[in-house]
């Protein structure tokens, strides 16, 4: 994340966030002090410049949330298939339901089990420790809730469904899920996170995902963020994948006050392979920034990311878009996209995408377009009887169809299309 423009530390540690569960595991209790200490020297990032970026959000102020009591079970949950892991407000809601055989749910924070395995040490903590910047390590120190999802060895699964519904105004979630796919495994996970208040939360998420997909593994990751206008959430997802594993992610982002949103990937052995997209809408005045980071490690890596961005009304985002490679990555195959589409004339975005790259024979490029609704388009579509307004969502929709076609779970996106053409239509046909 970009760096404040005082790069000053804000050493003051909130009194409501106290976090625990799991205290008598002694390498996560010393990491969460760890992470504790880590957040009382790093600085609070402000996202107002760096690398180009031109966003201006009211800064983030962490004494204005506080995490809230357990959910009442059973919480009813208001639509799709009932989620194998459900977090209400950053916490676990009720124990895991529905598991198919070779998948195993670990609970974490307040609640769980007293002591951890050893194999955790891993995961917790390590893939995105307190170094990633001073909200995880916040979300490590005083998490509220979350769960270690694990694939054994060989099994195939279908989808698992992760759920975090916020829906308490005031509310500070600060929930950690992690999922481990072990050598062989196949799975689906779809992962959402969705304002259930109407709209009327002024509640902040800082959240962390940790993806470890082992040898020879594969995994379908599906993650869906869709907060109201008063919402804030800092989400960090990072994969760390295995020789021959292979990862397909896909990213879905609809709304939210102030959303921060990173995807970092590292390939750290031979004949690791990442195929991501992504989708990205903001209207009104929400303010949104992206990182995408692909990090290869290792000779004979593989990565695709292309992502597909729309803004309206008066909306900004920035999508910052970065290929490593270090030097013994040699035989590396990456390349990076960002697509932007205006909707309205008073929308801003930037795309940032950038190489980093030590040694020699790879082969990387990046690229970024941006455009608008063709006014020749819609005048065929017009000429055929098609009305000017629908002419309009049929081709936004088009726009984003090569991503959305790779959602495997066909409810989520219908969903999705669904939160496409209603966001497309709250700009009353504005057109850039």
């Amino acid at each position: 994340m970009p760096p404040s423009e005082a790069a000053r530390a804000d050493t003051t540690w909130p009194a409501a966030y106290a976090g625990g569960g799991q205290e008598g595991t002694p390498w996560w209790r010393e990491r969460r002090e760890r992470a504790r200490a880590a957040f009382e020297t790093l600085p609070m990032p402000t996202w107002r410049r760096g690398r180009g970026w031109s966003l201006q959000p009211e800064p983030l102020r962490l004494e204005a949330f506080a995490p809230v009591a357990a959910p009442p079970a059973p919480f009813p949950e208001a639509s799709g298939q009932e989620a194998h892991v459900l977090l209400v407000d950053g916490r676990l809601a009720r124990p895991a339901a529905g598991l198919p055989p070779g998948v195993e749910v670990i609970p974490l924070g307040p609640g769980g089990p007293d002591l951890l395995p050893t194999a955790a040490a891993d995961v917790l903590g390590a893939v995105v420790g307190p170094e990633a910047g001073k909200l995880e390590a916040l979300n490590l120190a005083a998490m509220t809730g979350g769960a270690l999802v694990r694939v054994a060895r060989g099994a195939r699964v279908g989808t698992l469904r992760l759920r975090h519904v916020v829906r308490t105004d005031g509310a500070a979630a600060l929930p950690r899920l992690a999922v481990v796919l072990e050598e062989g495994a196949e799975a689906t996970v779809l992962e959402e996170c969705v304002d259930a208040s109407g709209g009327g939360a002024r509640a902040l998420v800082d959240g962390v995902s940790e993806v470890v997909v082992g040898e020879g593994a594969r995994l379908r990751y599906v993650d869906v963020t869709e907060m109201g206008p008063l919402a804030k959430a800092v989400v960090r997802r990072r994969a760390r994948l295995g020789r021959d594993s292979r990862l397909e992610w896909t990213t879905g982002v609809f709304g939210g006050g102030f959303l921060a949103l990173a995807w970092d990937t590292e390939l750290v052995a031979p004949g690791a392979r990442l195929d991501a997209t992504g989708v990205y809408l903001s209207g009104g005045r929400e303010q949104h920034a992206l990182v995408s980071d692909t990090w290869h490690r290792a000779p004979a890596t593989e990565a695709d990311v292309q992502f597909r961005g729309a803004v309206f009304d008066r909306s900004a985002s920035v999508f910052d878009g970065i290929i490593r490679t270090e030097a013994r990555a040699r035989g590396t195959v990456s390349h990076l996209g960002d697509h932007l589409l205006f909707l309205s004339p008073h929308a801003h975005a930037d795309s940032i995408p950038a190489l980093l790259i030590e040694g020699d024979d790879v082969r990387v490029g990046h690229g970024a377009t941006i455009g608008r609704v063709d006014p020749e388009q819609l005048y065929y579509l017009a000429a055929r009887g098609i009305d000017p307004a629908e002419g309009r969502e049929m081709l936004v929709l088009g726009y984003f169809e090569p991503t959305l076609e790779r959602i495997p779970d066909s409810a989520v996106r219908e969903a999705q299309r669904a939160s496409i053409l209603r966001r497309v239509r709250a700009t009353g046909g504005e057109t850039a």
